[in-house]
């Protein structure tokens, strides 16, 4: 009987992206932006510090055999590192309808664009609307409008930390009762700089 896995031990579909990772002290960083978010009474989804990342390519749910496509053309994918500045937070799609409060970069941001585009022509799916960041809250309703507004034109600028920029990651994103899980596929170190 199938149990639903292929010999790698990959679900026979499963919903999956690559991300760029970050070290545990810009977690620290943007979990302590977190807490004073939640303070603010948004009805959200709060990702935990552990599954901050800059998501490169959404590629949704695939089969067994393009998991493993992507994980082998992960494994041969070459770029540099470099530095990045996590700094500043925004909303998508704009401050009148806040569905996404993230935080963004300074230095590196056009790294992370290069980065990207190369991806999607490496390993696909590309996104002409691509803005580097690293989502803190999925925003359902917001009851003090102008209270948010405010707290993110206050740290419009906030600096948040910096890092090597280093390490990309596909990982399986598993949907449980709980919020996402994420679970790590395939990794590639980029190149020192």
């Amino acid at each position: 009987m199938d149990d639903g896995f292929n010999d790698r031990g990959y679900l026979l579909s499963m919903r999956c992206f690559l991300a760029l990772d970050l070290p545990s002290s810009i977690g620290e960083s943007l979990a302590a932006i977190q807490r004073e978010i939640k303070s603010l009474g948004l009805l959200a989804n709060y990702p935990t510090s552990d599954q901050f990342h800059v998501t490169l390519s959404f590629f949704g749910e695939l089969s067994a055999n393009d998991v493993r496509n992507k994980a082998d053309a992960l494994a041969s994918f070459s770029a540099d590192s470099f530095q990045a500045d996590v700094r500043g937070l925004g909303c998508f799609p704009n401050l009148e309808r806040i569905r996404v409060i993230w935080a963004g970069f300074s230095q590196g941001h056009a790294d992370i664009e290069r980065l990207q585009v190369q991806v999607a022509q490496e390993l696909g799916k590309g996104d002409e609307r691509f803005h580097p960041h690293v989502t803190l809250a999925r925003v359902k309703s917001v009851k003090d409008h102008p209270g948010v507004e405010a707290f993110l034109k206050t740290h419009e600028r906030t600096a948040f930390g910096s890092f090597l920029a280093a390490r990309l990651t596909l990982y399986e994103s598993r949907l449980t009762p709980f919020g996402p899980q994420y679970v790590p596929l395939e990794s590639v170190t980029l190149n020192p700089a």
